[in-house]
């Protein structure tokens, strides 16, 4: 039997547009969300990550919303192409639906 999910995965993911469809995985210490066989948020340390492209990356650097980044083993940082989410999000679904939408449209262009 898998171990129930954190309240902070299951906050998300009853915000996620048809979180039905949505697909969690442990991974890393955290839980990537998948819909459509691709992963399109990463939650790690409380945070959510959502899935940046060459399209959507720009309305997340313009509000001030950092990469998930990691440490190399020598030492120099690496930022992946996900987002810090905006604490406005988690207000209700349909704060968070625009955002959750344009990160699986990200990985949905990815896997194309």
């Amino acid at each position: 039997m898998a171990r129930p999910l954190d309240p902070f995965t299951e906050h998300v993911l009853e915000l996620m547009p048809a979180p039905e469809e949505i697909i969690p995985k442990r991974m890393f210490g955290g839980v990537g969300l998948f819909k459509e066989g691709t992963m399109f948020a990463i939650i790690s340390d409380e945070k959510l990550y959502l899935k940046t492209d060459d399209i959507n990356r720009a309305e997340f650097e313009s509000n001030s919303l950092p990469p998930l980044t990691f440490q190399k083993k020598d030492g120099k940082p690496v930022a992946l192409s996900y987002h810090l989410c905006p604490e406005e999000a988690f207000q209700r679904e349909d704060t968070m639906s625009p955002w959750a939408k344009s990160a699986i449209d990200a990985s949905l262009r990815r896997k194309k």
